[in-house]
């Protein structure tokens, strides 16, 4: 039992070792490494925020090019003038709903979610015109790179008439999503490959924000 268990744990050590010098190597690794931002006229601003662990992508409610409320999941708000911007961002179900905060976090929410044995929910909140800081990254894109996150966004969710959860508060609401959630397909992976299919300038991979963040600015 002994050798058993020492064998275990080292299987284990190695794996967590493999691991994160798979997110070091990759998250330094760029694609679309010659991306520029677009400067033309008809540029669309859009923003890459975090919370510290999570980022979402986050666009303006009203476009010419596309405007949310046209949506199914705009009726589970109540929106007022001061709402410019919606942020929209996928993950774990049991993470989401379960783990307001990181205290909440229990081995057991950890498993389901890392494992890939939970499902996944769209996290959709409205909130004012963000400003550039430390966990917010403004980003301008051109008309079709915009249609096409937008696009990427919205096929996320599992239906456009998907009942609506209760979020943490009025301005933010869950739906269900499309994909698993676990330990090599992580929230951050979901906002990564958005902008790496519009030619935005990414790591290869990044479980974790801080890799995203550096490629971004």
């Amino acid at each position: 039992m002994v050798k058993l268990a020492k064998t275990c744990s080292r299987v284990v050590l190695f794996s967590l070792i493999a691991y994160f010098a798979a997110v070091l190597v990759l998250g330094l690794i760029p694609r679309n490494a010659s991306f520029r931002p677009y400067s033309g006229n008809d540029g669309v601003e859009i923003f890459v925020r975090s919370n510290g662990v999570h980022t979402d992508l986050v666009f303006p409610i009203q476009h010419p090019l596309f405007d949310w409320r046209t949506q199914p999941l705009w009726a589970a708000f109540q929106p007022d003038p001061s709402h410019t911007h919606i942020s929209v961002g996928w993950g774990s179900r049991e993470l989401y709903l379960n783990t307001p905060t990181w205290a909440d976090l229990t081995p057991q929410i950890a498993f389901v979610s890392l494992s890939g044995l939970g499902q996944s929910l769209m996290h959709v909140e409205l909130l004012p015109t963000p400003a550039p800081d430390a966990n917010t990254v403004r980003l301008s894109l051109s008309p079709s790179q915009y249609r096409q996150l937008v696009a990427y966004a919205l096929g996320a969710f599992a239906s456009p008439t998907s009942h609506a959860i209760r979020g943490y508060t009025p301005t933010d609401v869950f739906f269900p999503a499309k994909g698993w959630y676990h330990l090599f397909n992580p929230c951050n992976e979901w906002t990564r490959r958005g902008l790496t299919h519009i030619g935005v300038r990414t790591p290869i991979w990044s479980p974790f924000d801080p890799f995203l963040f550096w490629h971004l600015r």
